[in-house]
């Protein structure tokens, strides 16, 4: 069955998700597919492979164990897929919208807390209201 570019974005929102909760534990994709249970030796390693990097579709069955052996609850996990799936079409779209240079700028600045936040603020509209900024009707930006 052929999958749509949504699901393949789901499934890899997913199996990012299930990486960072299983780094989060210290296991390593091998253990993690031993504690689950796969169903064969040479399976074990490739089974979470395939799933944290989007090419295998977990059963609502093998998800509840992975889930499990996390210690998360499996709507968790799936919540939180739909969170970064969302939130990479919300960052790709800004990116589109503005360029690469704004989307770095705005990456950078939530990296500050609240005080730098607050001084770079100040500094951006000190800048707007220099001359240069004004608009054609004579009104300043900012």
């Amino acid at each position: 069955m052929k999958q749509t570019d949504e699901t393949r974005e789901f499934l890899s929102a997913l199996g990012k998700t299930i990486q960072k909760y299983r780094k989060a534990k210290g296991l390593t994709q091998e253990k993690l597919a031993i504690l689950v249970g796969s169903e064969s030796e040479n399976d074990q390693r490739s089974l979470i492979s395939k799933i944290e990097s989007g090419k295998r579709n977990p059963d609502a069955f093998l998800l509840s164990r992975i889930a499990s052996v996390l210690d998360v609850p499996a709507t968790t996990l799936m919540n939180e897929a739909m969170h970064v799936q969302d939130e990479t079409k919300v960052c790709e779209l800004f990116e589109r919208c503005y360029g690469k240079d704004a989307f770095k700028a705005v990456q950078l600045f939530l990296k500050l807390d609240v005080d730098d936040r607050a001084d770079i603020t100040d500094l951006m509209i000190s800048k707007l209201r220099r001359e240069k900024y004004s608009t054609q009707d004579g009104s300043k930006i900012g």
